[in-house]
This record gives structure tokens, sequence and C-alpha cells, in this order.
């Protein structure tokens, strides 16, 4: 924790020469380094308290249109302000936020643009309520926002070494990632090439932190995957779940930009050639990474709706049912599949304890 700390307190001594391109501008030139959280910070984050509440309507969208719809909207909110970046026109829609809804970003949005604006701001919100974390205090870095969308559409292009560096940077210095899924049977973001080589990224660089790194859902996904788990006792949506996650393969995925693609096939084949191993090796290594965690965070869902049902029913008076003891062992199965039998087992002990708790009225062979 003391060396994260020291991280986010000097950023620059974790950094080589080809990130200083990415540092922003000061008085002495676009090369300097502003204070954290002012405009120009590399790593400065919007509110989740002004997502939820002030973005859709600064850039005149509707909440059902996907970030890549409102990707003219977020340069054209962003036009005609000084970049604090690079000293030139047109900047980051995060440096035009008011300084009271920004600040040094304590959470990274790993996403697809593909998501619904109104489902991403929602999802948030909900999280930041379900830690008791401030949303006044809480600041996102999302691409959208915090990368200088003007010169992405200009096609400027930065180097592998300067690439490297910043995606290493933001991963390692920024508190936290969530990984935003939706939809839960078939997710965008496994389809995405920059969703799961962060993923990926993160959960190296937090290795020793696994806590840092979050799957959240909107909360109309969570509801509609509690809503299946309630079907066959959690078989169907098991089902649903490994078939989705069977398409998870990052040599297969896309991006929208063609250099991102080349850059992240790059860090790929140089990894491999460090490690004295194939690009194909490499890719499988991230694949399992990646549907572990999925897995991992389907899991732990699951646990949650198999914990509420028995909670609820016991609360009311009411036996515990045969459908939320096939809960607490389709909750348990999938904690076998991850190997995380500690837990796999809790939540089915869980389940038979409530049924030794209602008797006769319920076989324990359930």
């Amino acid at each position: 924790r003391a060396a994260h700390a020291a991280r986010r307190a000097a950023p620059r001594a974790y950094m080589t020469p080809a990130l200083e391109t990415f540092l922003p501008a000061g008085d002495e030139g676009p090369r300097r380094q502003q204070r954290p959280g002012k405009p120009g910070d590399y790593f400065r984050g919007v509110s989740v308290h002004y997502l939820a509440n002030h973005l859709i309507r600064e850039l005149g969208v509707h909440q059902d249109m996907t970030i890549h719809q409102c990707e003219e909207s977020i340069r054209r909110r962003s036009r005609g302000y000084r970049c604090p970046r690079d000293g030139k026109n047109n900047a980051a829609y995060v440096d035009t936020v008011p300084e009271e809804h920004a600040g040094r970003a304590t959470v990274m949005l790993s996403y697809s643009w593909q998501y619904r604006v109104g489902e991403v701001v929602e999802a948030l919100a909900a999280q930041c309520a379900r830690l008791g974390r401030d949303p006044r205090r809480t600041y996102v870095w999302m691409c959208a926002l915090c990368v200088n969308q003007h010169r992405v559409k200009a096609g400027i292009d930065v180097d592998s070494d300067s690439f490297r560096e910043a995606f290493h940077a933001r991963v390692t210095i920024i508190d936290e990632l969530w990984a935003l899924l939706a939809p839960w049977t078939e997710p965008f973001y496994v389809q995405r090439l920059w969703c799961l080589f962060e993923l990926y990224r993160a959960i190296e660089v937090h290795k020793e932190e696994p806590f840092r790194i979050r799957v959240i859902m909107p909360t109309a996904e969570a509801e509609n995957f509690a809503r299946y788990n309630q079907k066959d006792g959690g078989l169907i949506p098991l089902s649903m779940l490994f078939r989705a996650l069977a398409s998870v393969k990052i040599s297969k995925a896309h991006a929208t930009v063609p250099a991102d693609r080349r850059h992240i096939r790059r860090l790929i084949e140089e990894e491999a050639a460090g490690a004295g191993k194939s690009a194909s090796e490499v890719y499988r290594a991230i694949d399992l990474e990646v549907v572990k965690r999925m897995q991992t965070f389907f899991f732990e869902s699951a646990c949650d709706v198999a914990r509420a049902a028995v909670d609820r029913e016991r609360a009311e008076g009411r036996n515990v049912t045969p459908g939320t003891l096939r809960l607490c062992a389709a909750a348990g199965l999938l904690g076998c599949y991850v190997r995380d039998y500690d837990r796999a087992w809790l939540i089915v002990a869980r389940g038979l304890h409530a049924a030794d708790a209602a008797g006769p009225a319920v076989a324990r062979s359930e």
C-alpha cells in the first residue's frame, strides 16, 4: 500500500522519457506536469456525481445512445479550449470539466464504446452506493472523456514505447480498475481487444492486491442475472455463462482504431519474446486469466443471489424452498470450476443449514 501511494504521489518517477510527451502542459511548455487532478494532469478523472447528474445534459445526448454515438458530441463540447497537454487548440473533455467535478483519478473504467451512456453512468453510481463511496470524490478515468478525441480523429499516432509507458502508467498508478460487463449473457466486453488487454494487465500489475480489480454490471443486468438464477436452480445461467466466456479470444478481439490493434499486438509479441514463448502462448495465457476473473465474478454474483434468497425466506419465517437450495448448489458448483473450494463449501453449507432448520419438510437431498 505504501508503494502504491508513492506511485500516485510521484508518477513521473515511474515513467521513462517516452511518456514525457503525454504529460500535461504548464507555463513552461507542453511537457511540464501540472498539479495532480488539475486540467492537463494525465491522470485527471471525472467524478461519478458529474457523470450521473450532468454528463448527458452537457453533451446534449439521449441516455440510450452508445458512447460511440456520443463521440462527436464529446468533441463539440471540448472544441475551442486550449489543450493544457500540448498547448494546441481543442482539449480533452476532462480538461473542460469544472474544478469541483474533477480530480486525480481513483478508478480506471474498462468498458466498450458499444455500451449505452445511460447504463455506464448508472453502473458507476450503483457501484459507489454498493461500496459506500462518495460519488463526488470518486474520480473516473475513461478513455472517451480523458483522451483528447480531437487528436484521435486527426490520426495523430504515437510510437510503441510511448504507448506502452502511457498504458502501464494508467494501470499502475490509478487505484482501481472497474471492468463493466453487459449484457451478461454475451458481453460486448469480451469481444473488444482493449478491454481484454486492460483487464489482463491490471490482473498482472495487482497480483498482490486483487481487490483493486472489480467487475461490475449495470443494475438492470444484475437484476436480470438474479432472475435467471431462479430458473432451474441456477443451471440455466451457468450454461449461458460458459457459452459467453467461450468466446474470449484476444487474438480475434476487435479494435476500432487500427493503430491500437497494432500497438497491442506488438506489446504481446515483445512480452512473448522476452519470456521465450510464442505469441500464441501469451494470447492463451491472457484468455485464461480473463476467463478466470470473469468466472470468479459470476461465482460471487451467484453466491450473492443464493444468500439473498436464503435470508429472505428465513426473514419471512418460511422454510427454505428446494429451488433456493438448488441455487446454493449451483453457486457451489461454479465455485468448484474456479477452484475456490472454501467459498464454494460455505455457500453449499448455508443451504444445508437452512434445510436442517426446516426439518423434514425439506429433503436434505435437495
